[in-house]
């Protein structure tokens, strides 16, 4: 899904959701930045698989799934973004999850990422 929200005094500011088969670059030229300037993304991409799960049971499809949304959805934004912000410089705020650090049982997919 693609939201261009109204603008703000400072310019406006855009939602992008994401999902499968969504390219970020054809999102972007959806809401006509060319030649415009991003001054802030902030990226939540991550998706857990929704099955509880032993690490032992976890497919190459799981974890493919799993690592293409969080870790490589994340780099994929960042790098579409980047052309529209490097000459006036801008900020990227990353999110991510507390599995990270504190993981969570039958969960080390997502945690991984």
């Amino acid at each position: 899904m693609l939201r261009k929200l109204p603008a703000d005094a400072k310019g406006g500011t855009a939602h992008l959701e994401l999902g499968p088969g969504t390219s970020i670059q054809s999102a972007l030229e959806k809401l006509g930045i060319a030649g415009s300037h991003i001054h802030l993304i902030m990226v939540n991409g991550a998706q857990a698989k929704g099955k509880i799960m032993s690490i032992e049971f976890v497919s190459d499809a799981d974890m493919r799934l799993t690592l293409n949304s969080g870790l490589m959805g994340t780099l994929y934004c960042c790098q579409a973004c980047f052309p529209y912000m490097k000459d006036k410089g801008g900020k990227i705020i990353n999110f991510a999850s507390a599995a990270g650090i504190v993981g969570m049982a039958g969960d080390a997919a997502y945690a991984a990422t």
